[in-house]
């Protein structure tokens, strides 16, 4: 059992991005396309998961899902999945304090020539004015930061009515491996 709350804290965010890891690899495994994962199908689930494991606000702020049906390869879906994991957790965590009630809405498209787009908003208390996401040293911009340079992602924060995140990527073009 832990005792320190702040190990705790740490612990249960590696199980969340683990358990984001093991959502992607468990989609894959279960569609007829073993390259590719609908990416729309996995933010249903995930978001799913986060509102869960992070009961204290279960309730109290609602879960809004707009998600066209995208195709990623492996290799663009796991980072991405992470980022949009951080991104949630950190909304539920640290948007909506006690008492405070809201949403948090996760739109995802892709244009004709193959941009993705995901918008991560909620309409919670924003982030403090002083807060530079791009120079933090916490531990979830950092991988943020970390994950959007993996994906070349354009990433805009907007601080309007809440925080929202857009991220704009292309999928990741690997040399086949077999």
């Amino acid at each position: 059992m832990l005792h320190d709350d702040r190990l705790f804290e740490v612990f249960a965010a590696t199980q969340n991005r683990i358990q984001a890891m093991m959502l992607i690899h468990e989609q894959l495994y279960q569609s007829d396309d073993l390259g590719h994962v609908n990416f729309g199908e996995y933010l249903h689930r995930l978001m799913l998961n986060v509102f869960l494991s992070n009961s204290s606000n279960l309730g109290a702020v609602k879960p809004i899902l707009q998600a066209e049906p995208v195709f990623l390869n492996l290799e663009t879906a796991v980072p991405c999945g992470l980022l949009v994991n951080e991104l949630l957790v950190n909304s539920l965590k640290h948007a909506f304090p006690e008492n405070y009630t809201g949403e948090v809405r996760i739109l995802l498209h892709q244009t004709p020539d193959q941009q993705i787009h995901i918008k991560i908003a909620d309409n919670g208390v924003g982030l403090p004015a002083e807060l530079d996401w791009r120079q933090t040293i916490s531990l979830g911009f950092k991988l943020v930061r970390i994950l959007a340079k993996q994906l070349k992602a354009e990433v805009q924060l907007e601080q309007t009515n809440g925080t929202i995140v857009n991220l704009t990527f292309a999928e990741l073009k690997y040399q086949p491996r077999f």
